[in-house]
């Protein structure tokens, strides 16, 4: 059965891009942000956004307050924010 948990871009460009991510498929928040980070670069070459592809930099995502622990035992409903800000 799916595991499935609501992560949204916090960006100054690519704010609201919404992924459901299962988290039976990640195995820490490095992984979830790469997956996240591939989702958006999935989406932008499909529509062919090209300079929108060169803004994307996954060496600042983080999420703030909470452990890959947090996550795995919050609610379903829960939304969690990938941002690129301290």
């Amino acid at each position: 059965m799916p595991n499935f948990r609501t992560f949204i871009y916090s960006h100054n460009v690519f704010q609201g891009f919404t992924r459901k991510i299962d988290l039976d498929y990640v195995e820490s928040i490095d992984d979830i942000i790469k997956k996240l980070h591939t989702e958006l670069i999935t989406f932008l070459q499909q529509e062919k956004l090209k300079t929108l592809i060169r803004q994307v930099d996954i060496k600042r995502l983080h999420i703030h307050d909470f452990t890959f622990g947090d996550i795995l035992i919050s609610e379903p409903e829960k939304v969690f924010y990938v941002c690129d800000h301290q």
